[in-house]
């Protein structure tokens, strides 16, 4: 029982932590296409480590339970991918 709950609340904060690296990166990109290049590199820092800390916790998902890895992947790269387009 302790286990899944755990679980749960580490599945939480995975979603919350890679929905909080997609709102920071989406909030870059409206910054760039204002032309408020300025706050650019904070927005995406903010994103950086929200995406650290989700990938933190995956890692310790996908060696316990591979398959709720696996349902994250998607989002995950998605994140990765955004963030590849403000490669400083």
């Amino acid at each position: 029982m302790l286990e899944a709950k755990y679980t749960s609340q580490q599945v939480a904060f995975i979603e919350a932590e890679l929905t909080t690296a997609t709102t920071f990166l989406r909030r870059a990109t409206t910054e760039v296409e204002f032309g408020r290049h300025s706050r650019v590199p904070a927005l995406v820092k903010e994103a950086r480590t929200a995406y650290a800390e989700a990938l933190k916790l995956l890692d310790d998902l996908a060696s316990r339970l591979p398959l709720e890895r696996q349902a994250f992947e998607t989002r995950r790269r998605e994140v990765a991918d955004h963030l590849e387009r403000f490669r400083e």
